[in-house]
């Protein structure tokens, strides 16, 4: 059986695969609450609950405890522009 070169997406996603004998660089994260690891960086965190049930002033205190000169995104889809705008001043 012929083996044939590895073009360069295949190259590429044999570097990114992820196996059970991978090693991974130690996951770093954002804080931490009541001594543990919060928020790991680079994921994508969702915070749900009810109507009036704080998710706004939680990410709020998210935010504040994030601020050291780094990005963050805040994707709100219950807010409007302007509340939006309220809550980062």
């Amino acid at each position: 059986m012929e083996e044939h070169a590895l073009s360069d997406d295949e190259r590429l996603l044999e570097r990114l695969r992820i196996t059970q004998d991978k090693e991974l660089p130690p996951m770093r994260f954002l804080f931490r609450i009541f001594g543990k690891p919060c928020f790991p960086r680079g994921e994508l965190v969702a915070v749900t609950g009810k109507a009036k049930s704080g998710k706004t002033l939680f990410n709020s205190l998210l935010m504040a405890c994030c601020i050291r000169g780094e990005r963050c995104l805040w994707y709100d889809t219950e807010q409007s522009e302007q509340s939006t705008q309220d809550i980062l001043k």
